[in-house]
């Protein structure tokens, strides 16, 4: 998606000239190509929240739709296990952590077969500010994924 206002949706997350002063805009895997899947250049575009923009990470936080049941939506045991652990990170800013998934585990690795809908959400979290409340909503588990959101700071 090309857009004339220098700006760009990548899976889920809204930037704007956050590779070497260019927008870039298709899959997330291109970002991932520009700064290692982007991570070191999400504080840089902090300051965009002070310019208006409003970042949007999109997306479920992670799901295994192989292994969800439409006919049974009960939270299996390891992804509330998981979407506890992530949300406590998120809380304590631990970037590195979050950003190192396969280190968190057999949880994780069941949670997220795929990390490009659980990467986007790793930018609003870099953006975060000391200070910055920290809101989540939408906080299910069902089944086999999470569509946890989160509001950072206030509008």
């Amino acid at each position: 998606m090309r857009s004339k206002t220098r700006s760009g949706l990548a899976h889920g997350v809204r930037w704007a000239r956050a590779c070497r002063g260019r927008a870039r805009s298709s899959a997330f895997r291109r970002i991932g190509k520009c700064t290692g899947y982007g991570l070191p250049a999400a504080p840089r575009l902090a300051p965009l929240r002070d310019e208006g923009v409003l970042v949007a990470a999109s997306g479920g936080i992670f799901h295994n739709l192989r292994l969800f049941d439409v006919r049974d939506t009960t939270p299996l045991l390891w992804t509330s296990r998981f979407r506890n652990r992530l949300n406590a990170r998120i809380l304590k800013g631990a970037l590195s952590a979050l950003a190192d998934w396969p280190a968190l585990g057999d949880d994780a690795a069941l949670s997220i077969p795929t990390p490009e809908h659980y990467l986007p959400r790793l930018y609003a979290v870099a953006m975060a500010r000391d200070g910055n409340a920290l809101e989540f909503f939408n906080d299910d588990v069902i089944g086999s994924l999470s569509m946890t959101s989160l509001i950072i700071g206030t509008a």
